[in-house]
């Protein structure tokens, strides 16, 4: 019988960014063979909020299937939740941060989304290098390990200004491990989504990857 992994992505309120970058990750990994259940919650969110009207637009505009987010409703995240993730993927590294303070036994599974997309890239190169290509990933909790493995790769994070797409004269500061959140005062989604999806695909291509071998 094959075991299901379960990925838990984590943001603020579980209106906005996790509930989509979950919607996302899930559909790049949904057909594989192997089984991925992909959930999302909230370091400080409420029960039953429904998803942000931005986010939703947003989508739409990407040509996603919105029937998923649109039933989404918020939850909080817990200790129960986090624990039976095999990986747990946050917005930011305050958001990282709290999740290993919360569950000290997480830290080795838990990356904001943007680290991961880096880690995954690099730990496919090193493999290359070493000449086993990633033959010995052989699972998802493989991959995860090595990704812990080789952090130092990646790191430290860097300060990133983000010129927002539809306003070109403002810009958003942030950091190039964090995903910014569009409720905290900039206004305007764009510039969330346009640092989100990248990453986010290039994790459930990765998740996929894994997931074939």
């Amino acid at each position: 019988m094959t075991s299901t992994c379960r990925v838990l992505v984590i943001c603020s309120a579980n209106v906005c960014r996790s509930p989509f970058a979950a919607a996302v990750l899930q559909s790049r990994v949904t057909g594989g063979s192997g089984d991925v259940l992909v959930e999302s919650a909230g370091l400080d969110a409420v029960q039953g909020a429904e998803p942000c009207a931005s986010m939703i637009e947003e989508a739409r505009r990407r040509e996603m299937d919105v029937s998923a987010l649109l039933a989404h409703r918020s939850r909080p995240s817990s200790k129960d939740l986090i624990s039976a993730a095999d990986l747990v993927l946050v917005m930011d590294r305050p958001g990282r941060a709290h999740v290993q303070r919360q569950l000290p036994s997480s830290h080795s599974r838990t990356f904001t989304v943007r680290q991961a997309a880096l880690l995954m890239t690099s730990v496919g190169s090193v493999c290359a290098m070493s000449g086993q290509g990633q033959k010995g990933l052989h699972t998802i909790t493989d991959l995860v390990t090595e990704m812990d493995r080789h952090r130092s790769i990646v790191g430290p994070s860097e300060k990133q200004s983000l010129r927002v797409p539809r306003r070109p004269w403002r810009r958003i500061d942030t950091n190039t491990f964090d995903v910014p959140d569009a409720h905290g005062g900039q206004g305007d989604h764009s510039p969330t989504f346009a640092v989100l999806l990248p990453a986010i695909h290039t994790v459930g291509d990765g998740l996929a990857r894994a997931l074939q071998r």
